[in-house]
């Protein structure tokens, strides 16, 4: 794109199609030119779809619009909550029967949901209620139990 068009004495390169290179060379600029104004555009209207992508549902508890936060979460769900213990951090954060689940701290498998739920520190958990994806937020306590029965799907 910067090689020069013409020789050191102002007359046109012998070696190139003149025509042909200016032609590629404002093709170029103009698919840069439009890919930069379609990257403003997308970022515009992303910032604003995302800025209120949150939303809480009749329980006060959020739930998943952005579909990028949704793709990270797994489609299908490991396991099903059965039961909830009533006063226990499951019920506190919002875990009913029949939610399934999609994503538990940082596991997608019923194995770990041990130690996540042992680490005394708060767990995102993201579940699948009528269809629609919400994450919740698990305060174990200092109980290892969190008063939910989890069976595998």
């Amino acid at each position: 794109m910067q090689t020069p068009l013409v020789d050191r004495h102002g007359f046109p390169r012998s070696d190139l199609d003149i025509p042909r290179v200016s032609t590629i060379r404002r093709d170029m600029v103009r698919a840069r030119n439009d890919y930069a104004a379609l990257t403003t555009a997308m970022d515009a209207f992303l910032s604003s779809h995302f800025s209120s992508a949150k939303e809480s549902n009749a329980d006060g508890v959020a739930m998943l619009q952005s579909p990028v936060e949704a793709a990270a979460t797994s489609s299908l769900p490991f396991c099903r909550v059965e039961t909830v213990t009533r006063g226990s951090p499951a019920e506190k954060a919002g875990l009913q029967p029949s939610d399934e689940i999609l994503q538990f701290g940082q596991t997608r498998e019923m194995n770990g949901m041990r130690q996540e739920a042992t680490s005394l520190a708060a767990v995102s958990v993201v579940i699948q209620r009528r269809g629609r994806p919400l994450r919740l937020t698990l305060h174990p306590g200092q109980d290892p139990l969190i008063g939910a029965l989890f069976v595998p799907v």
